[in-house]
Parts: C-alpha cells; sequence; structure tokens
C-alpha cells in the first residue's frame, strides 16, 4: 500500500510539472507513456483483471497528453476506446470507471474525436452499471451542448442526430431509453428544438415498451411547461440586463398593473380568482422575445406543436390505444389520453370517435374519473360538430347532475358541462318551438341549491349562457343586457369565425366616443370623406349617378349644399328612368337584393328599394378610419382589453382544463394525519419556542429569592418551613395544638 501510494503521489508531481513545462519533461512523459501501454496490452488480454497501476496512469495520460502533439494525444484516445469497445462488458469495474473518465478528459481537450466518442459511450450503455450509465448520459449531453454553443464542428449536430434516430429503432430498450433521455435534454436546454428532433422523440410514443412510449408521451405533455419556464428565465435575464429605466417603462410591466386594477375594481375577488388571473398575465401578459440564431422561430413553440402531421398521429395514437395498448394500464391509458386530448384541442383536430370511447369511463364510481371529465372538455373546441357532443352532455347530466348523486359529483359534472359548452356553445341543443333549452333550464337551476359547490356551478354555468348564448335562458335568467330595449340576442353560429379589421382594439375607442361618426356630420363639418370604390356600394353608386346641380355625389357630400329634398327629386327622377328594369327583374332579384342591402348598409350605403334609389344613410365608423391613434388612444384600448381580460379569465377557453377546474372548490377537504403533521411542523419552523416569556427575558438586577433562599443558615430555613406548616394546617390544628400545650403546662 505505501508502494501505491508513493507512486501515485509520484504520478501527481510529475503531472504538474509536465503541464508547467511540457519540453522539458518530455522524456519522463515518454517513459511512462511507455509504460502506459505495456499495461494497456496486458489488460487487453486480461480485462476482469484489476489494474491499479494503469487506473493511474489513464488520469495521468488524460491531462499531460494533451499537452505534447496532437498525434499523440490522438494515438492514446484511439487505443483507450479500442479496449473499450472490445471488452467494456467484461472489464473490471473501476478499470472501466477510469477509462470513460479519461476519455470525457481528453474529449473535453479537443484530443478525442467527438463522434467516435459518442457512438462508443451508447455501446457501453448496454453494460448493466446503473451508476456508468449515468454517468455516460451526463458526459454525452454536456459534449453535444458544449459543441453546439462553440460551434466547434459544425456538422457533428446532424451526425449526431443521425446516430440517435437511429439508435431509436433499435431493439435494445435501454439504448432507445436513454437516446430519448439525451434528446429530451438538449431539447430543455434550448440545443435541440427543430421540428425533426421532436417527431423523432414524438415517435417514440408507438414503441412496443410502455416504459419509452410513457416517456415520449410525458415529454409532449410537459413540453409546453418547459417552455414557458425558459422564456421567463430569459425575460429576467433581458429585464435584468436592461438599462434602469427601461424595465418601468416595459409594456409587460404596464400590462400587469392594468389588469391588476381591472382586477381590483371587479366585484368578483378571492384567492382562486386571482390565481386565475395570474396565470393569464403570465400568459399573455409580456410581448414575446425571439433570440437571434437558426432556432429563433421555434424559441418559444411547444412541442405538441411540431408534429408534422398531427391529424395522422393522433388518429394512430388512438387506434393503438383501442387495439394494441387495449391491456395497458390504466394509469398508462389515462396518459395517452390525456395526450390524444391535449392534441385535438390544441391543433383543433377531428376524431369523433374519441368522445364516445370516453363517455365509457364518465361514471361517478370510476378510477380517477375527474381527470376523465378534465380530459374530454379539453378535447373541445369550436370545430367539432355540436351532434358529437349532445350524447355527452346527455350523459353528464344523467349520471352526475341529479339528486341521487353526492353534492361532489354534481358540482364536477356542472363544471365539466360549463368547460364543455364554453368551447363549444351550441353542445346543448335548444328547443325548435320556444327557442330555449328544457335541459339548460334544468342544470341552471342548482344555482339555488343548499351545497355551496353546487350552487357555485351552478351559478357559472348560467353566467356562461349569458355571455356566449342567452337565448336558451328564460327570461328571467338573462340578465340586465339581454333584457335591455332593443338588445338583439345574436344565437352562435357553428364554424363562423371573427375577423379584424383595422387596429385591433378600436372598437373600444368607437362605443366610448359614442354612436360613432356620421358620414353626413363628417360631410358638413367640411372634412374629407373617404371615396369608396369597387364593390357593390361602388356599382350602385356609379349606376345611379345622382348629383346635384350636374355635381358628382362625392363632391356634393364634401361641399354640404345639397339639401335632403334636391336628393330626394334627384332620387325620384332616376327611379323613373329604371321603372321598367325594376318591374321586369324584381321577383327574380328579390333575394339578392336583400343581400345587396345588407352588403351597402355595411359599407355606408343604402340600396334602394322597389320605388327608391340608392342613398347615404348615417352609419358608424371606426375611430381608425378617420384619424390617427396616439399613444392615450392605445393606452385607453389596452386598459380596455384588460378590463375584458378579467371578465373572461374565469372562462377561458383557450387553456387547458385540470382537476382543480373540474372539482368542487367551496369546501375545504379534510385533511389527512400526515398532511396535519406536515402543517404543524412546517409551521414551527422559524418561530419563537412556545412557554414562558420570563425565561426569554435578559437577566438585570441582583440576585433571585431562589439564590438568596439557598445562602440563608439551616436554621432559619427550618424556622420558616415550621411556620409554613402550621400556617397551613389550618385553625383545627391551632386549637388542638393549643389545647395539648395548656394540659402539658397542668402536669
Amino acid at each position: 500500500m505505501q508502494g501505491k501510494a508513493a507512486f501515485n503521489d509520484d504520478l501527481d508531481l510529475l503531472q504538474s510539472l509536465c503541464r508547467r513545462d511540457p519540453g522539458s519533461y518530455s522524456p519522463e512523459f515518454q517513459l511512462q507513456r511507455t509504460h502506459f501501454e505495456a499495461l494497456l496490452a496486458t489488460a487487453t488480454l486480461r480485462p476482469d483483471a484489476s489494474a491499479p497501476e494503469l487506473v493511474a496512469l489513464l488520469s495521468f495520460v488524460a491531462h499531460v497528453a494533451p499537452c505534447y502533439q496532437a498525434e499523440v494525444a490522438r494515438g492514446i484516445a484511439d487505443q483507450v476506446m479500442a479496449l473499450l469497445d472490445a471488452s467494456a462488458e467484461t472489464m473490471d469495474r473501476s478499470l472501466r470507471y477510469a477509462c470513460v473518465r479519461a476519455l470525457a478528459i481528453m474529449r473535453s481537450k479537443d484530443s478525442a474525436d467527438a463522434f467516435k466518442v459518442i457512438t462508443l459511450f451508447f455501446q457501453i450503455l448496454k453494460v448493466k452499471d446503473k451508476a456508468l450509465r449515468k454517468l455516460v448520459t451526463e458526459y454525452v449531453v454536456a459534449d453535444i451542448y458544449s459543441c453546439s454553443k462553440k460551434q466547434r464542428e459544425p456538422s457533428l449536430n446532424k451526425r449526431v442526430q443521425n446516430f440517435l434516430y437511429s439508435m431509436m429503432q433499435d431493439q435494445n430498450e435501454m439504448l432507445v431509453k436513454r437516446a430519448l433521455h439525451v434528446m429530451i435534454d438538449l431539447f430543455r436546454r434550448k440545443v435541440w428544438r427543430d421540428s425533426r428532433s421532436v417527431n423523432v422523440i414524438a415517435s417514440g410514443v408507438f414503441h412496443r415498451s410502455s416504459a419509452v412510449c410513457l416517456i415520449a408521451a410525458q415529454f409532449l405533455l410537459d413540453s409546453d411547461h418547459v417552455v414557458a419556464n425558459d422564456s421567463d428565465e430569459s425575460e429576467d435575464e433581458s429585464d435584468d440586463q436592461a438599462p434602469p429605466g427601461a424595465a418601468a417603462n416595459s409594456d409587460g410591466g404596464n400590462h400587469r398593473k392594468m389588469v391588476m386594477n381591472a382586477f381590483k375594481r371587479s366585484q368578483k375577488k378571492g384567492t382562486r380568482n386571482k390565481r386565475k388571473l395570474e396565470r393569464a398575465i403570465s400568459k399573455a401578459g409580456k410581448p414575446k422575445k425571439f433570440k437571434a440564431g437558426a432556432n429563433a422561430d421555434l424559441a418559444t413553440s411547444s412541442a405538441m406543436m411540431l408534429i408534422h402531421d398531427p391529424q395522422e398521429f393522433t388518429e394512430k395514437l388512438f387506434s393503438e390505444l383501442q387495439t394494441k395498448r387495449k391491456a395497458e394500464r390504466f394509469e398508462t391509458k389515462l396518459i395517452l389520453l390525456n395526450l390524444i386530448s391535449r392534441l385535438i384541442g390544441a391543433n383543433q383536430l377531428s376524431l369523433l370517435n374519441f368522445y364516445p370511447y370516453l363517455e365509457r369511463y364518465l361514471r361517478p364510481y370510476q378510477e380517477n374519473v375527474t381527470m376523465c371529465l378534465a380530459y374530454i372538455a379539453q378535447a373541445c373546441h369550436d370545430q367539432v360538430p355540436p351532434d358529437a357532443l349532445a350524447p355527452v352532455i346527455r350523459s353528464l347530466a344523467d349520471n352526475f347532475v341529479s339528486d341521487r348523486c353526492s353534492s361532489e359529483s354534481m358540482a364536477a359534472g356542472l363544471n365539466t358541462i360549463r368547460n364543455i359548452c364554453a368551447r363549444v356553445p351550441l353542445a346543448i341543443e335548444d328547443d325548435e318551438e320556444s327557442g330555449e333549452s328544457a335541459l339548460l333550464q334544468e342544470l341552471v337551476e342548482f344555482k339555488g341549491h343548499r351545497d355551496k359547490g353546487v350552487a357555485m356551478a351552478g351559478r357559472g354555468l348560467l353566467q356562461l349562457f349569458r355571455e356566449i348564448n342567452p337565448a336558451l335562458l328564460k327570461r328571467k335568467d338573462r340578465g340586465r343586457d339581454a333584457n335591455t330595449a332593443g338588445a338583439v340576442l345574436q344565437k352562435p353560429v357553428f364554424g363562423q369565425n371573427k375577423t379584424t379589421f383595422g387596429v385591433d382594439g378600436a372598437e373600444f375607442l368607437d362605443s366610448e366616443s359614442g354612436d360613432g361618426i356620421d358620414l353626413a356630420d363628417d360631410a358638413s363639418d367640411g372634412s374629407e370623406v373617404l371615396p369608396i370604390q369597387g364593390g357593390i356600394a361602388g356599382d350602385i353608386a356609379e349606376s345611379e349617378n345622382t348629383d346635384c346641380e350636374g355635381g358628382n355625389l362625392d363632391e356634393v357630400v364634401e361641399s354640404g349644399k345639397c339639401s335632403d329634398e334636391e336628393m330626394e327629386s334627384e332620387g325620384s327622377d332616376g327611379d323613373d328612368d329604371d321603372d321598367g328594369e325594376d318591374e321586369e327583374d324584381g321577383e327574380e332579384n328579390s333575394a339578392a337584393d336583400e343581400d345587396d342591402d345588407q352588403g351597402d348598409c355595411e359599407l355606408g350605403l343604402k340600396a334602394a328599394d322597389d320605388d327608391g334609389p340608392a342613398e347615404v344613410v348615417a352609419r358608424p365608423r371606426r375611430v381608425d378610419m378617420d384619424r390617427i391613434l396616439g399613444n392615450e388612444d392605445f393606452e385607453r384600448i389596452d386598459e380596455r382589453k384588460a378590463e375584458n381580460l378579467v371578465k373572461s379569465t374565469f372562462a377561458d377557453p383557450s387553456r387547458r382544463v385540470t382537476e382543480s377546474d373540474v372539482q368542487s372548490q367551496s369546501k375545504k377537504q379534510r385533511q389527512t394525519l400526515e398532511e396535519r403533521l406536515a402543517s404543524v411542523r412546517a409551521g414551527r419552523e422559524g418561530r419563537v419556542k412556545f412557554g414562558s416569556k420570563k425565561s426569554r427575558r435578559a437577566k438585570t438586577g441582583g440576585s433571585s429569592n431562589a439564590q438568596k433562599a439557598k445562602a440563608k443558615q439551616v436554621a432559619m430555613v427550618g424556622q420558616k418551613k415550621r411556620r409554613e406548616t402550621g400556617r397551613a394546617a389550618g385553625p383545627r390544628f391551632k386549637k388542638r395544638n393549643k389545647a395539648f400545650g395548656q394540659e402539658k403546662k397542668k402536669q
């Protein structure tokens, strides 16, 4: 042992000297290299034998060889790789660790080929050594990460990617799992975030092994959290690097302040609503920041959105779930169902047989039924036909929302129906005669239930339909806005999309300014009116050719000199010329005239009836069409958007559904014994020890009474004790002692 320690000490000293002055100690290095090659040849013949000298020399040559010629270091690296490739499984454990560490050190100093080392390390993963597999995986990830950051070999990334993609097809399950872990770790480090890498990882879902399938599925489900955390970190770093005045004037800070002020002004405040508001702010509060580089457009994308053909991928996964993975554990099925529902909702896919399949699990006695309820609501979007969801709504109402069910089941059923209807407003059908929905009326009646959780769920469903489709409710339940005079109840249309024209949010300024801007008012003020070119309005204006005193209509409107009588007279003259044509085509073009009237009203013109020409009518115009918006206008638009965000955050159909959205949150659940003990221990941390405060007070003044009593003489203390004993005995004892003393005197 002493010789071994001395040998190691000599090598450490020689290593330090060679690194300081390689030229002067070149003969010593060559001598140790010759000794190393001899021991390496011996280890090739007997790899299972212990070789402590070779272990020490491996560390020496790994640190010193890069100080000399590159050919020397690469030759040593090739010899070590040949030894590992030939006998890695049968090699002594300490020698195998030393070879792996030596290759990692030489690779960090560019003394070994990166691709050869990575491929060799993946072959070593077949060895049944858990600690070694973890070490090799860390080395591979760190090597690829450093190469991608320094870009020492531009073609290395593509070669390593192709090699890892080929590993996904290997029959060895361990190699496939390690390849998945490497690619997932590189995705989280923002190295490989291209669509090709994501699709290769996603292909692991179809692997025959359940462990590989779960790793790939969990990666797709958690990728949005990884990207969100990365974006938050990058934003925090950019905020730290910004100048002192930039943080106060950033759009993200102003947006957060406006949203919080709108939340404080709202009526519904509470811890739960505030948490949902924080999630909405983190999701849409700050503008996206893209980094320069090859993956700039993918820096904030979720892996689920990078799948090449999500429709085919989802159909294939759902088919395997029904056939090949039919005998899987229910927990594994839940993860795959979650992935399918997320894919359907995020990419707005059409997989209609998914809803009847998941409907079989919608029973109150089913295990993890709240997850199933969340998944079926998560798989809904506005492109799903309402007929496919009507049986699901009816099944939820029959199995969960009834008097025979518990209050928790009723609240979960109502919350699930609300989440489905928030995404598909037409999921609840209306009656053809009355236009109202009998099923919705039954569900809304639970707003007065004695259980608070059920009542809250019923009021949430009522409030949702007041916003999206109040026509299905009774008149007394529609709310104040729907019952005002002149209010039009608009029924949502399946497949209808909203299109924004002009500046986003300019309609908020229109609503604040009043009834809008009239064309006639603008003309009377002498302001310029934008000419209407093309379309139905242009055809009508050209065909009628209405003018006052030989002038064009636009010029007359601009000058403001044309009176209403003159326009009416002109209209009557033009109408006389076209009476014959109107009588011939009246019945055939009646439907087309109605459509033209509607389109002309939107453009600011009103088409003529059978007895009247087209005329200019007063219609509201957007503010951004007449003037350039300033900073105050955009600030007001942001404030109004923040107010709308506070109102719509609590039923946001774009976010995913979790168990907490389905479960009843009105009652505090009873804690188990372990949870109560954990809360008690957490409350004791950092708290002053319980007890009297006298012992914790600082000692001041002289000695205490107890210390003084110890210093008294024994006779004085005994006298005091006797007095206390007699005083404590009472009057009866004193009387008896007095009588006994009198008798003693008589004697």
